[in-house]
């Protein structure tokens, strides 16, 4: 029991500065963590939504069909 006691005295005693700036240092990691995360995440989780939704949804736009230019002079007719 003593040498528990004698190696807890020996231990530096760490101050409160100490401790708040190594949760800081944890707390900003996690958080650059997260950030590139979402970063790189979110777009690809976007792009899905976006490809689900046209699925579900028919196409409701009304397509013109192309008609050919009127003829600006009459075509002679070749025998």
């Amino acid at each position: 029991m003593e040498d528990f006691e004698a190696a807890a005295e020996e231990e530096p005693q760490v101050g409160a500065r100490v401790v708040l700036v190594r949760i800081l240092k944890a707390v900003g990691v996690l958080f650059v963590i997260l950030a590139l995360l979402l970063y790189f995440v979110v777009p690809v989780y976007s792009t899905f939504r976006r490809v689900q939704y046209d699925w579900r949804r028919p196409n409701t736009e009304i397509r013109q069909i192309p008609v050919a230019p009127e003829p600006t002079s009459t075509p002679s007719l070749r025998v």
